[in-house]
């Protein structure tokens, strides 16, 4: 056991070496380096100079590759095989029934490879143009939600609470209105009640048969009928309310703690669990975060489609969106009125799917095609710059804004899904959203 291997030396000790050793200005290569730059602080032991994280490097360089993890990367990238550490303990074993000289060996193993990969990526980046970005933008970034880790993100939670409160009032109502369609009241957060009120009215029994009803199978029948659709919108205000309180209960003192994450969101942006900050689901207003550091990541429809009106500098949108209304987008006939106009222009100039549009506003196919129709229609140049910028980043195989770019392999795939993924996280990475 490790105690064995290390009698006679004190934690104490170790950790004064540490705090010493990773005080002066090395510096400091790694692969997923915030793990073990939270870890350690969480020890009193900051790491002056975080250098290089060989996984957001490689993110940075691929990002849409499906594993980011050592082994997956040093494989692709070095053809060195790394084992897990889950290759070195058996059921029921912990690291503690591992000899020592076996994670003395396993380590060394990981930071040869970790060693050989930062300079494998270092070219990479120099080669692609954005070894100063990575430099400047994402290893900052690193360390700086590593420290909002440890030390919390500050937030205005009388506002959260006030967008739960609203919320839950909009689910209340809703569910008054779901009790009136059906004749009945029951309990609208169980499939199961749901399952059998929906069996029980004539023109749904046939469309559902007796089995258990699912999720997919009550957002297909709510693309047309008010009472499915009622009790979905239920249940994706209810989710959302249920991750605002998630906030309020994680906090203390006026912060959170999440966990951060630079790599889960295919397009680029950070997200965070325990709670979801980012999450375009949840809503989360942006004024609801008082850490100006972390605030101006929030996703915010405002400012993506500021975004794209400097870029695209379409006089139809600006002499709409000036106005500043939810319901902005004019002219005759709109498909959709009362829904979120904001959303609905961000969803079609991303290159959601017609089915896509069809499950995120719970409407039928043709009222899909006409709200696209609408849509790029009235914003001709809007749309027509879109249209260039994806056939120039498929091109170049990169996107870019300023002097900032962001690559993604599916970008020249010839799988056309991954390449329309790709083209979405291109876009989303574009606008901030």
């Amino acid at each position: 056991m490790s105690e064995g291997n290390l009698q006679d030396i004190s934690a104490a000790s170790i950790i004064d070496f540490f705090r010493e050793l990773l005080s002066r200005n090395i510096k400091i290569v790694g692969h997923n380096l915030k793990y073990d730059y939270v870890l350690l602080r969480r020890y009193g032991i900051r790491i002056s100079n975080t250098h290089f994280d060989t996984m957001l490097a490689a993110h940075e360089c691929f990002g849409d590759w499906d594993f980011f993890n050592l082994a997956a990367v040093a494989k692709k990238l070095i053809g060195k095989d790394v084992k897990r550490y889950r290759d070195l303990i058996d059921e029921g074993q912990t690291v503690l029934d591992v000899p020592f000289k076996d994670l003395v060996e396993h380590g060394c193993e990981d930071a040869d490879a970790t060693l050989r990969l930062h300079v494998r990526l270092q070219s990479i980046l120099r080669e692609r143009g954005i070894e100063e970005q990575f430099t400047k933008e994402v290893m900052p970034l690193m360390r700086l939600l590593g420290d909002k880790e440890c030390d919390g993100v500050q937030m205005d939670i009388h506002a959260v609470t006030g967008q739960r409160d609203a919320l839950a009032g909009e689910a209340e109502t809703l569910k008054s209105q779901i009790f009136e369609k059906a004749g009945k009241q029951f309990d609208v957060d169980s499939m199961k009640d749901v399952t059998e009120v929906l069996q029980g009215i004539e023109g749904f029994r046939e469309r559902i048969g007796r089995q258990p009803l699912r999720q997919a199978q009550l957002e297909q029948l709510a693309l047309s009928s008010d009472l499915p659709r009622a009790i979905v919108q239920y249940g994706r205000i209810r989710k959302r309310v249920k991750h605002l309180e998630a906030i309020c209960r994680g906090q203390k003192d006026g912060k959170v703690f999440p966990l951060f994450n630079q790599l889960k969101a295919p397009y680029g942006l950070i997200s965070s669990a325990d709670p979801r900050l980012f999450d375009p689901i949840v809503g989360l207003h942006p004024g609801a975060v008082l850490d100006k550091d972390i605030r101006q990541r929030i996703p915010d429809e405002n400012r993506s489609l500021d975004i794209l009106l400097s870029l695209t500098g379409d006089p139809v949108f600006e002499k709409d969106w000036r106005e500043r209304k939810r319901d902005f987008i004019g002219g005759e006939g709109f498909p959709l009125a009362g829904i979120d106009h904001a959303d609905v222009l961000i969803s079609v100039a991303i290159g959601l799917s017609n089915a896509a549009l069809c499950k995120r506003y719970l409407i039928d196919t043709r009222r899909a095609m006409a709200l696209r129709d609408h849509v790029t229609d009235r914003y001709s140049r809007l749309f027509d710059w879109l249209d260039e910028y994806r056939r120039n980043i498929i091109f170049a195989g990169f996107a870019s804004s300023g002097t900032r770019r962001r690559y993604w392999e599916g970008l020249r795939s010839a799988n056309i899904d991954r390449r329309n993924r790709a083209l979405r996280s291109a876009l989303r990475w574009l606008i901030e959203m």
